[in-house]
């Protein structure tokens, strides 16, 4: 199974799942991201996209629209900046198309994004969380870690990350998430110990 395709469908962990960029169940109610035949596809029949634009219904495979395409475009240039400005795309956009061109753009990416997790949007903060896991970007890990631990919305998409850096580190933190009390959050960061261990050896906190 190759990233992008991990990420789309890493935490489709039951009925309630919103399909996104790496969806969990019990967490707040988000914007749909890559609708794949879970439920919450249909209330993305509409909307606009990143400059105020009409969209179509959104599925892997979908062309990227013109905004996008130029955006992308753009940070080919590696500007943090208009890497950052990527981001809302993922709200619009196949997402997995937008993930496999944020991995060609590896370390230049790191920085953008570690600064995105500070935006005050949590679809934002959450898409570049994710993205910092694709890219096994270890120098994420303490900014990953302030965020679990915020009780900001969407925090389970750091500790989803923090699986996969597989940063022995972290472990400390994921093991305390059963107090944190959102469902979605625990999910993740048992998952994300699970993906730390070695095979066929449970760590204790996850039993």
């Amino acid at each position: 199974m190759t990233g992008v395709r991990r990420i789309a469908e890493a935490f489709l962990l039951g009925a309630a799942c919103v399909p996104l960029l790496f969806s969990c169940a019990g967490r707040e109610a988000v914007r749909p991201i890559s609708p794949a035949g879970a439920a919450g596809a249909a209330d993305f029949a509409g909307g606009s996209d990143a400059s105020g634009g009409s969209v179509h219904t959104v599925f892997p495979g979908t062309p990227l629209g013109e905004n996008a395409r130029a955006a992308m475009e753009d940070a080919k240039s590696g500007d943090p900046a208009k890497i950052r400005a990527l981001l809302p795309y993922f709200a619009t956009e196949d997402n997995e198309r937008l993930v496999r061109f944020v991995a060609t753009l590896d370390a230049r990416a790191v920085g953008p994004l570690l600064s995105a997790l500070d935006d005050p949007d949590p679809g934002i903060a959450e898409t570049a969380a994710g993205l910092l896991g694709e890219l096994r970007a270890r120098e994420a890990v303490p900014k990953l870690t302030d965020y679990l631990t915020s009780g900001r919305p969407r925090r389970y998409a750091a500790a989803w990350a923090l699986g996969e850096i597989k940063d022995p580190g972290s472990i400390p933190v994921l093991i305390a998430s059963p107090s944190d009390g959102n469902p979605g959050v625990v999910k993740a960061s048992t998952r994300a110990r699970r993906m730390m261990r070695p095979t066929g050896r449970p760590d204790s906190a996850s039993l």
